[in-house]
C-alpha cells in the first residue's frame, strides 16, 4: 500500500468517524428532547390529573363528614323524643307512686323482693280513679 492509498483509507476512516459521532451527537441531543418532553408530559398530565383526584378525595371526605352528620342529627332526634316521652310520663309515674305510697302506708315490710315484671304488673294494676291493688304475699 502506498502512501497515498494509507492518506486516503485514513480520510474516509476519518469522515465516516466524523459521520458516525455527528448522527450521535444528533441522537444524544434527540433523546435529551424527548426526555425533557416526557418529563413534561408527565408533569402536565400529573397536574392536569390532580385537580380530579383532589377533587374525588374532597368529595369522598365530605361524604364522609355528611353521613357523620346525619348520624349526629338522628341520634339527637331520637335522644329529645326519649326525653319528652319521659318528660310526658314522669307525672303520671310520680301520681301512681303517691297512689301507691297511700295505699302501702300502712302496712310495713321489712323486705321487698319483687322481679321488676312483678313491680311493672303491680303498677299497672292501680287504678287511677278507686287507687286498689292487689295482695302482695
Amino acid at each position: 500500500m502506498t502512501s497515498i492509498a494509507r492518506e486516503a483509507m485514513y480520510r474516509s476512516k476519518k469522515q465516516t468517524g466524523g459521520m458516525f459521532q455527528s448522527r450521535a451527537d444528533d441522537a444524544r441531543g434527540e433523546a435529551g428532547s424527548l426526555r425533557r418532553l416526557a418529563t413534561l408530559n408527565l408533569r402536565m398530565s400529573i397536574l392536569k390529573n390532580s385537580p380530579n383526584c383532589w377533587l374525588r378525595e374532597t368529595d369522598e371526605r365530605r361524604r364522609k363528614k355528611s353521613e357523620a352528620l346525619t348520624t349526629l342529627e338522628n341520634a339527637h332526634r331520637d335522644y329529645y323524643e326519649m326525653k319528652m316521652r319521659m318528660h310526658m310520663e314522669i307525672p303520671g309515674l310520680l301520681n301512681r307512686m303517691e297512689a301507691a305510697k297511700q295505699l302501702l302506708g300502712g302496712h310495713k315490710f321489712k323486705t321487698w323482693k319483687l322481679s321488676l315484671a312483678e313491680i311493672e304488673g303491680n303498677i299497672a294494676t292501680i287504678d287511677p280513679c278507686g287507687l286498689t291493688l292487689p295482695e302482695l304475699a
